[in-house]
């Protein structure tokens, strides 16, 4: 995520279009800020215990969608159906709080049901619409055609 030998998600899209044949497709996810501006931190802080990005629709434009020999196929969000689900789950507080880790290993198969119930995934037109409640960003890429080829 953060290299000496530069932005590395920036670094991670080369290698991508890299490794993807001409025509080959691939699926990254991204953290989103929400209604917040862009934020990194290469060691953490007082939100996250290690490093992190949190993108806005303009820096994933800038940073990651920049990328010469990859073009978007399709670009949605996961978005919450409530305000602030670290404040408002009691799902998350449950799931986090009272399980041990081994107790949430056999629920674990509930997780994606539940996710698709309250983390649906909306369109790029509607997730921008409402950013305070997007959490990811799905965008799906693909390697371009050479001209030489």
């Amino acid at each position: 995520m953060f290299s000496p030998d530069g932005p590395g998600d920036q670094l991670a899209l080369r290698s991508i279009a890299c490794v993807l044949k001409p025509g080959g497709v691939g699926v990254i996810t991204l953290p989103m800020s929400g209604e917040g501006g862009f934020h990194e931190s290469p060691s953490g802080d007082a939100r996250f215990g290690g490093p992190y990005r949190l993108y806005t629709p303009e820096t994933l434009k800038e940073r990651i969608l920049s990328q010469p020999e990859l073009e978007v196929v399709r670009w949605s969000y996961l978005a919450y159906t409530i305000p602030d689900p670290y404040e408002n789950s009691c799902f998350f507080h449950f799931w986090l709080a009272h399980l041990t880790p081994s107790e949430r290993w056999k629920w674990a198969w509930a997780y994606p049901i539940l996710a698709t119930v309250f983390n649906p995934i909306v369109s790029r037109e509607e997730g921008e619409k409402r950013l305070e409640t997007v959490n990811t960003a799905l965008i799906c890429l693909r390697k371009k055609h050479s001209r030489w080829t």
